[in-house]
């Protein structure tokens, strides 16, 4: 009777865990649903929103700066010099009386491509000696990294000066200069976050799946190395047009008479009291825009933090 009953109850479990409903999984996110995730988290940030969208603004203009620009950016006036803020010149005219605004809007293309192209060619030159010094490790790691240790013994501003001023003046020997004194810098973040990653069990089990280590680098390392690199690489966009425009500013940059920001500075520091607009405006827009970058950075690495897709 015993046995009997006890069969019975077992039934009763069976029945009723049959009858149970299956638990769902959550699916996973669909990629709509990430980029809307994503919009949210960026549209929080008003800085990093903010800065978006000015950078926006001025890349637009300056693309555009032969349909938006109000006057030739190298038209000289005499009538109108030192022209204050008006109709006439929205932002006033400089000491050539050429229109200060027109300059701004072409100056544009030069200011913003010595910032951003040498940070994307340091970028992917970093990337490369990152990933080998930092996975393999060993007498590369280490010949690479005492190699650039030896830009950290310098201020970077000085060494933008030295480089530049043996290479000599021009917009193509300034990418340069700047793209040389990027990689250490970036190289490093490269190496640190690889270090990190060749640890994780991830690539512990890809390696014991017998997987080559051109394909654990490629495709479990460098999504994780990429990230952090990106940030660091928009905040250096902004650091980087302070570096163009000071080389500028000291005759290293493009030569006269070409629009660029900083050129615009150093030739109004010598009317700064008579016309003190001439100067100001563009300090304020190259201070601006390299704000703008680093609250992009900032938005950069919350919106690229996988814990906003949870």
């Amino acid at each position: 009777m015993h046995d009997q009953l006890a069969q019975i109850g077992i039934q009763e479990r069976e029945l009723s865990i049959s009858h149970e409903e299956p638990e769902h999984e959550e699916p996973e996110p669909s990629r709509a649903s990430r980029l809307a995730t994503r919009w949210r988290v960026l549209a929080r940030d008003r800085a990093a929103l903010a800065g978006l969208i000015l950078l926006a603004v001025i890349a637009l203009a300056a693309i555009l700066a032969p349909l938006v620009s109000p006057y030739d950016p190298n038209a000289q006036t005499s009538a109108v010099r030192f022209a204050r803020p008006g109709a006439g010149h929205l932002l006033g005219a400089d000491e050539a009386g050429r229109d200060i605004l027109s300059r701004l809007i072409w100056g544009g293309r030069v200011s913003l491509f010595t910032g951003v192209a040498p940070t994307l060619a340091a970028a992917v030159i970093s990337l490369l000696l990152g990933l080998i010094a930092g996975y393999f490790g060993g007498v590369l790691d280490q010949i690479t990294m005492r190699t650039l240790d030896i830009f950290f013994a310098f201020p970077i501003v000085l060494l933008a000066i030295l480089f530049a001023g043996v290479l000599g003046a021009g917009l193509r020997n300034e990418v340069i200069v700047i793209t040389v004194i990027l990689i250490p810098y970036m190289t490093r973040v490269v190496r640190t976050a690889t270090m990190s990653s060749r640890e994780q069990e991830y690539v512990e089990a890809a390696r014991a799946a017998g997987a080559a280590d051109w394909q654990i680098v490629l495709h479990e390392v460098l999504p994780n190395v990429v990230s952090p690199l990106l940030v660091y690489a928009a905040v250096l966009c902004g650091l980087m047009i302070l570096v163009a425009a000071g080389l500028s500013f000291f005759g290293l940059g493009p030569p006269p008479p070409s629009a660029d920001w900083g050129q615009m500075v150093n030739t109004g520091k010598s009317v700064l009291f008579e016309a003190p607009h001439v100067a100001m405006i563009p300090s304020i827009l190259i201070v601006a825009v390299a704000l703008a970058f680093n609250f992009l950075g900032d938005g950069l690495r919350d919106l690229l933090d996988p814990h906003t897709l949870r």
